[in-house]
């Protein structure tokens, strides 16, 4: 996701593999998914999106805050939509991207996975993440 983010450990879907991002710049935090198929054959999967933010979680807006089925080609790697789903930085607040990945004839929603935590400190600005605290 570029400067100052971090994702978490790599899942993966029929192949596919994904992982649950944040990004922290001067006044926001973006959340997003990042998905990657390494086969052959193209990949459907669904995916929802939301975001952690003191132990509390908020879907976001839209349909990847709901659920959306996609598709990604062989060998294509993407993002979810860029700024789609942000939060603004709160004083001594701690957030995370949390995000499903499942199959499309999964019943359930199933395993989750949640990116690292970022700590926004007193100041309303600074952001330690969890692997430098």
């Amino acid at each position: 996701m570029g400067d100052n983010s971090r994702c978490a450990r790599l899942r993966y879907v029929n192949g596919l593999a994904w992982s649950p991002c944040t990004q922290a710049d001067s006044q926001k935090l973006d959340f997003a998914v990042w998905l990657s198929n390494t086969g052959t054959k193209p990949v459907t999967v669904k995916i929802k999106l939301a975001y952690v933010q003191a132990g509390t979680a908020y879907a976001c807006s839209g349909q990847w805050g709901n659920g959306v089925q996609i598709e990604i080609a062989p060998g294509a790697t993407m993002t979810s939509p860029e700024k789609m789903c942000a939060a603004d930085k709160l004083p001594a607040t701690a957030f995370q991207a949390k995000a499903w990945v499942i199959a499309p004839d999964d019943a359930s929603w199933g395993y989750r996975e949640m990116s690292q935590t970022v700590h926004i400190q007193a100041d309303g600005v600074t952001a330690i993440w969890a692997d430098e605290a």
